[in-house]
């Protein structure tokens, strides 16, 4: 929302408006709120009501797949659509405001119409829509990109490579674009948020793409046998290829393997290049891919079937092993959906009034923040992002290894930091603390029954003496402002 702001009131792609940031991983969802503010002015309903209406959409279009594949049981079909909202979940999801429930939409529909066209149902509007998705999968999530390299990798084992190229082009193409606008600016081909996350290297130049590669593969295995399992693969899937080539089996044309068939690339490309751990956000894409490929395919070999008929072991194994899964992630989905009135309120209490607290008494100033979403998207602040979403020189340093007291000392005083509003617990390190000895604290605010913030206590500081006494005025001042239940502590209280 942040770069979304600066985009339509100032033309940058940026946290701040005072530069280029490439901190956002989601191009479109970016894009699309920007052009909302753009027309309508900046508000903070857009990104919900982009959430519900994708949200709907998504059990609509299900409903609809489903009874194109002739399921048609009323019962089955609400288990369905209640475990698409329960397990993903979807509420939950909503409330983040981000683009992870457009991006499930996207993927359902797009692994549908794939499936359709290697299954041989390759009209011209099948075609041009899989064309369409494939372009807005990783613009959506960069990771969409995984699913597109697998129906291309499925169309080449058909012998359709131009379709595959073509397809696996354009789909590259806007990554490609901005990832060189990005460059231009400074900053890597890729967005800072992936680099951090998987502490990957920058790519600056076309020569950086092979290091990219080398140090990827070898981040999973090691270096020394990259290069070997690397040819190894290439003949494997070459053989593959000729095989299937000769053959022709019928199976690549079946509608169901090919469902499966993509769901399980996604699910394996996906756990070994991102790094990000389990998370709902992250993974519930993968969740909802699931649910609906299973979902067609237990209930033509199992649901439709007769339970204690022939083969009745395997579907009693099958279904056992399904509803264990399902109760499983059912409890987490309902934990996850039953805490978003107190993680909303984790929101309102902590980031929501350090964006006030900054917009009332720093605006245009430059301030210290490790969670900058909120105090970027309220407040007009010179930001120095102690994480390095949105800061290029600090990123690099925390990934270097050589983040340290003396950095931060540097860094601030560069940019005539005033004052800091960071986490102190993501600042430990062996017993003690990388900030600045100098640093004064005048003050914490803390939460209760904390969830979603990366720590119940915020910590406010003045850089040097000079700002102290200011400091401790402005947050006396503001202590009245705040919610009563959030506990308050420190110098200016005294």
């Amino acid at each position: 929302m942040s770069i979304s702001k600066n985009l339509a009131e100032h033309g940058v792609w940026g946290v701040t408006r005072y530069e280029f940031s490439s901190s956002s991983s989601s191009l479109l969802w970016t894009s699309l709120i920007a052009f909302v503010f753009y027309l309508f002015s900046t508000n903070e309903v857009t990104p919900i009501i982009f959430n519900i209406l994708p949200a709907l959409s998504i059990l609509i279009s299900v409903y609809i797949i489903l009874r194109k594949y002739n399921i048609t049981n009323k019962y089955y079909l609400f288990i369905v659509l209640v475990l698409l909202i329960v397990l993903a979940p979807l509420p939950a999801l909503i409330f983040t405001g981000l683009e992870h429930v457009l991006h499930i939409f996207i993927s359902i529909l797009f692994v549908f119409i794939a499936s359709e066209v290697l299954s041989g149902n390759i009209s011209k509007k099948n075609l041009y829509v899989s064309v369409f998705l494939s372009i807005f999968l990783p613009v959506i999530r960069y990771e969409g990109i995984v699913i597109v390299m697998g129906f291309c990798f499925l169309l080449f084992l058909q012998k359709k490579w131009i379709k595959a190229l073509v397809i696996l082009i354009l789909s590259l193409l806007p990554i490609f674009i901005f990832g060189l606008i990005s460059i231009s600016r400074g900053w890597s081909f890729f967005p800072n948020s992936l680099m951090l996350k998987a502490n990957l290297p920058d790519v600056y130049a076309f020569s950086d793409f092979f290091s990219f590669i080398y140090i990827l593969g070898g981040s999973f295995i090691p270096l020394s046998y990259f290069i070997l399992l690397s040819i190894i693969f290439i003949v494997s899937c070459v053989f593959f290829v000729i095989y299937a080539w000769k053959k022709n089996p019928l199976w690549l044309k079946s509608r169901n393997f090919n469902l499966l068939i993509l769901l399980i690339i996604n699910v394996a490309l996906y756990i070994v290049y991102s790094r990000s751990g389990w998370s709902y956000r992250y993974q519930s894409f993968i969740v909802s891919l699931s649910i609906f490929v299973f979902s067609i395919i237990l209930y033509k070999y199992i649901v439709s079937q007769s339970f204690f008929g022939p083969g009745k072991y395997s579907r009693l194994v099958v279904s056992s092993l399904i509803f264990l899964v399902v109760i499983i992630q059912g409890f987490y989905g309902i934990k996850l959906i039953s805490s978003v009135p107190a993680s909303t309120k984790n929101i309102y209490e902590q980031q929501y009034q350090m964006g006030m607290f900054l917009k009332e008494y720093y605006n245009g100033n430059a301030i210290a923040l490790n969670d900058i979403g909120t105090c970027n998207y309220f407040a007009d602040i010179r930001c120095i992002d102690l994480w390095g979403l949105s800061n290029l020189e600090i990123s690099k340093s925390r990934r270097n290894g050589n983040f340290n007291n003396q950095f931060i000392r540097d860094i601030t005083t560069r940019y005539d930091v005033r004052i800091a509003i960071v986490y102190d617990s993501w600042f430990e390190e062996d017993g003690g603390t990388i900030l600045p000895k100098e640093w004064i604290k005048a003050g914490e605010w803390k939460i209760t029954d904390n969830i979603i913030a990366g720590d119940d206590v915020v910590s406010f500081y003045a850089v040097n003496s000079k700002e102290e006494s200011q400091l401790i005025k402005n947050l006396k001042a503001f202590s009245s402002k705040l919610p009563g239940s959030v506990l308050q502590k420190g110098k200016y209280l005294n």
